[in-house]
């Protein structure tokens, strides 16, 4: 009689295959034990630590406490391709849910903190954004719009950006309001990339290592590089300001400041690493889209991977020219260093090759020809032409360990080459793309070095250099973890994570110190500029606070004199705006504008003035005045 003897797979929880579930439960458990643990020792250092900073470690805290999922994840991904029907879309979703639950503490944050005064909107570009969109219709031709803050009646209708044009559509013709609009755009887009990182991961880490697929996405969602650690434990004078940072913001553990969350500027909402940008409308839909390009050439489906890029490069100048640019490097170095076997994989694809050409042709003559041959786009592109920098410091703590990851993996192959020169390479275009994108990404990154007058050259990193180096390392990454979550306590899988996420983490946090990151109005500032919008003034508004002008432009056809970066001759009507009490020319804008909206302490002072110059008061909703220009008075002077 023969005995048949089961054999446990690779990826089996060895030797205790039968309690799987116990391992996550037992794991998750200690997890969450330390994590309360550091909660408690927090009250021993309430003395050398501001309570502000006190406040941002329990909120830390409270998203390392989200490492408790860890195991969960590593089961989950497991599991996955056992499963069939709704019980594999729950495990999907679960883990979609699971990549995006820090990112949506920043929503809850503001909405508790904020309740009554948050607009719903996170930063002052998403409402321009909306502006853009609504202008489409409102200004624009149903496709193209001009620059909503071009007080001139007759600004050029030249600009299209399908994503603008459907943030637009959803406010003007399906009677959303703005913060519904992004809402909805931002969620969709956030799944989809979510997702699509999921299915990158999913096909990079191979299926006999799928323990591993878990941690290896939410490092590729979580991941930030060690700019935390870095920021702790070097000297001080070894860490250079960077450009756009507020030094209040951050951890302040005595004289030591973590600007954890704050190392790429703006106050870290240049989001330099992946996930992070899920909570940008805009940016959400760009890198699904990347995400997607990236996951069609992982399975060979270029034509796909051309078409997403190329819609990319339809409504973002700055990563459309990014992955075009990089997309046709890659062709063109495929066809010089490829030899034969490149040239004849080129060969079978040159509708798509060509098609990826006309792309990058059709978007240079676009951006570099017919947007140039209006002085408006001039004028406002050399005001934009800013040197807004990521250090070199910032981009080695960013990047720096996905690409000695990347680095390893080829080393790894070159030696298997060398024992075995028969052996095939593992790598394919899929990573001579990846690590294509990432080469343009770090030039564009720092073409401040190359270019007299840079272009914002911090904008082009967004995860776009880290990303694609970190899943040229993934299926070296992941065995590693698939081996420390079927050999090791689950406590060490979330403690691994945990080291990868801690910069996110950290930046997370700080946005909890940062109160003005969720921009607020209160119930009279919404009243103010609701009163306006159905004023529905023909002529421009001078709002006396910028962001009131901004939200007014993106809920109707209000034209502000001075409300956001995209306002031609900026800086010289905000100081205008800001002098209009002290400096008597100042007060040329009255001849300029059909209304006003501003404080009733400046309302006092130049009651007299404006009504000289035939304003009248239309609305007082205290402490804010609205006033209008008297219909027998001259109407007011055009001026650009």
């Amino acid at each position: 009689m023969t005995t048949m003897t089961k054999v446990a797979s690779p990826d089996a929880l060895t030797p205790r295959s039968p309690s799987r579930w116990r391992w996550a439960w037992r794991g998750s458990l200690m997890w969450l034990g330390l994590v309360g643990a550091a909660w408690g020792a927090t009250a021993l250092l309430v003395e050398p630590i501001d309570p502000a900073s006190i406040r941002v470690i329990h909120l830390a805290l409270s998203l390392a406490a989200l490492l408790a999922l860890v195991p969960w994840a590593s089961l989950a991904a497991e599991r996955e391709p056992e499963l069939s029907g709704v019980a594999r879309l729950t495990v999907v979703g679960g883990l979609l849910a699971v990549g995006l639950a820090p990112f949506g503490v920043i929503v809850i944050w503001h909405g508790v903190h904020h309740p009554d005064t948050w607009t719903g909107f996170l930063a002052s570009d998403i409402v321009y954004y909306v502006a853009n969109g609504r202008a489409v219709w409102e200004r624009g031709d149903g496709w193209r719009y001009p620059n909503p803050f071009d007080t001139d009646p007759n600004a050029p209708v030249i600009y299209f950006h399908w994503v603008l044009w459907l943030l637009g559509t959803l406010c003007v013709q399906g009677g959303l309001t703005p913060v519904q609009a992004v809402a909805g755009v931002n969620l969709v887009g956030a799944l989809a990339l979510t997702g699509l990182t999921w299915g990158l991961v999913r096909v990079v880490v191979p299926a006999e290592q799928r323990w591993g697929r878990g941690p290896c996405y939410l490092i590729t969602m979580w991941g930030g590089g060690v700019w935390t650690l870095w920021t702790f434990l070097a000297p001080s004078e070894a860490l250079v300001p960077t450009t756009l940072v507020d030094p209040s913001i951050g951890l302040n553990l005595g004289t030591r400041s973590i600007l954890a969350g704050n190392n790429d500027g703006f106050n870290g909402w240049f989001l330099i690493h992946w996930g992070r940008n899920v909570v940008f409308v805009t940016e959400a839909v760009y890198h699904a889209l990347v995400a997607g390009a990236w996951l069609a050439a992982a399975t060979g489906h270029w034509r796909w991977t051309v078409g997403l890029i190329t819609a990319l490069g339809a409504t973002h100048p700055y990563s459309g020219f990014q992955h075009l640019a990089a997309l046709n490097l890659f062709f063109g170095l495929t066809f010089l260093l490829g030899g034969r076997r490149g040239r004849a994989w080129l060969k079978t694809r040159w509708a798509t090759v060509l098609t990826a050409s006309l792309a990058l042709g059709g978007f240079a003559w676009y951006y570099a020809g017919y947007l140039p041959s209006f002085a408006a786009h001039r004028a406002l592109q050399s005001q934009l032409s800013l040197n807004w920098t990521l250090g070199w410091d910032r981009l080695a703590a960013s990047a720096g360990p996905a690409a000695l990851l990347a680095l390893a993996r080829l080393i790894v192959e070159g030696v298997r080459r060398l024992r075995n020169p028969e052996r095939p390479w593992s790598l394919g275009p899929r990573e001579g793309l990846w690590l294509t994108t990432a080469m343009v990404s770090v030039l564009l990154c720092k073409h401040e070095v190359l270019l007299e007058t840079p272009k914002q050259p911090i904008h082009f990193d967004r995860g776009y250099i880290a990303t694609p180096l970190l899943l040229v390392g993934l299926p070296l990454l992941g065995p590693a973890l698939s081996w420390t979550a079927r050999r090791t306590p689950a406590v060490l899988s979330c403690a691994v994570v945990g080291l990868a996420a801690l910069d996110t983490f950290a930046w997370i946090a700080s946005m909890g110190r940062y109160d003005t990151v969720g921009m607020t109005l209160d119930a009279r500032e919404r009243a103010v500029i609701a009163e306006v919008v159905a004023w529905r003034p023909e002529g421009v508004i001078l709002f006396e606070r910028l962001n009131h002008g901004l939200f007014a432009a993106a809920h109707g056809p209000i034209r502000p004199y001075a409300a956001h970066w995209h306002t031609p001759d900026r800086l010289k009507r905000e100081a205008q705006v800001a002098n209009l009490t002290r400096q008597a020319e100042s007060l040329e804008v009255l001849d300029e504008v059909q209304g006003l909206v501003l404080s009733s302490p400046t309302a006092a002072t130049l009651s007299r003035i404006l009504e000289l110059r035939g304003f009248q008061r239309r609305t007082v909703i205290e402490p804010w005045e609205v006033w209008q220009r008297d219909a027998s008075a001259r109407p007011p002077v055009n001026r650009r």
